[in-house]
């Protein structure tokens, strides 16, 4: 059963809000964009994420000097036009899955705004410092997410209180913005802290790691959230493929993430077994010998073996010196009627 984001924001989920974040990975090609989104929904994932940016309001002339690997033909060719994003759009509901965007400039804020709609924005962890841009965002009126990577402790607590005396549609993603992110990097402890100091917030984890099981562990610190780069293949061409789940992966992990939540239950240290279950494998108080109508028991009569269906081990004080009112033989189970009061 696939989660819709309003509705996850409001309430208790039985698994994470499971996010595929194709990104860059349609490779300007809407017939390969159409793909991944069908692969994504049918992989079991709740929404796909891409990135709204163009080639001038995201990267300065010397971003593209001092970056070798930054080519202004890719992101040229990585970039989608709210022409694209309308089809996008009618992708994602022809094939049932949800749509979120980051928007990379205040002019892609006020586009999707008008033309698209999305079920949530993304702000990037570039961009969580910057309480202008996350003022703007906030003001939209959109479900938003909010990814911490980069971010300090101040920094968090001040982009997520500035979002929120605006707009209290909000969830949070613990971070790492190192692509692929090593495991002795991710920190999943910090999930942890941030749903301590934001009680009343979903927060999840934005994974860069290779692979499920950083995203999978998350779900035990308490990830309500998980995003995952995703790809129909992950040999193409192009900024995050090879480091992105296939369908394959992205299926093992919507499954395993159901199962890993469930597992979970509940923190409360009541008794989950029934009582036939308790009765077989809890111990009675028992006779070690047989014993006559009148007899006074005495501690070295009494022995301890299952069921439990007598008195407890832990009443034994409470019958040595007792008369039996009648005859007991070698392991009987005692009860308290088998006794004088």
């Amino acid at each position: 059963m696939k989660n819709n984001f309003i509705k996850f924001l409001k309430k208790i989920n039985p698994r994470p809000y499971i996010i595929a974040e194709i990104g860059s990975n349609h490779n300007g090609n809407l017939d390969l964009c159409e793909k991944q989104i069908k692969l994504a929904s049918e992989a079991g994932a709740d929404a796909v994420k891409f990135q709204k940016f163009n080639d001038n309001n995201t990267f300065s002339k010397i971003s593209y000097k001092k970056n070798k690997l930054l080519k202004i033909s890719d992101v040229k060719k990585f970039s989608i036009s709210i022409e694209d994003l309308k089809k996008i759009e009618k992708m994602c509901k022809k094939h049932k899955i949800e749509l979120g965007v980051t928007p990379l400039s205040y002019d892609d804020v006020l586009l999707i705004k008008k033309f698209i709609k999305i079920n949530f924005f993304k702000i990037a962890s570039g961009d969580a410092n910057n309480l202008n841009f996350v003022k703007f965002v906030a003001n939209q009126k959109k479900p938003t997410i909010i990814s911490f990577g980069m971010c300090n402790k101040i920094e968090i607590q001040n982009s997520v209180n500035c979002f929120l005396k605006i707009n209290k549609e909000l969830a949070i993603m613990h971070c790492v913005s190192i692509y692929p992110t090593p495991l002795s990097k991710i920190n999943l402890n910090r999930i942890y802290t941030l749903k301590k100091m934001f009680k009343n917030i979903k927060v999840g984890f934005s994974d860069h790691s290779l692979g499920i099981t950083a995203s999978n562990s998350s779900i035990s610190m308490g990830a309500q959230l998980i995003e995952k780069h995703f790809t129909s293949n992950k040999k193409l061409q192009g900024w995050d493929h090879s480091m992105s789940l296939d369908f394959n992966e992205l299926k093992e992990l919507c499954k395993k993430s159901e199962e890993i939540s469930i597992s979970l239950g509940k923190s409360t240290l009541n008794r989950i077994e029934d009582k036939k279950i308790l009765n077989f494998f809890r111990r009675s108080i028992v006779l070690k010998k047989n014993c006559k109508k009148g007899y006074i028991i005495t501690k070295n009569d009494l022995d301890f073996k299952r069921p439990g269906t007598g008195l407890s081990p832990n009443d034994a004080s409470k019958i040595i010196g007792k008369k039996l009112l009648k005859n007991k033989k070698y392991d009987d189970v005692l009860f308290f009627k088998d006794f004088k009061k």
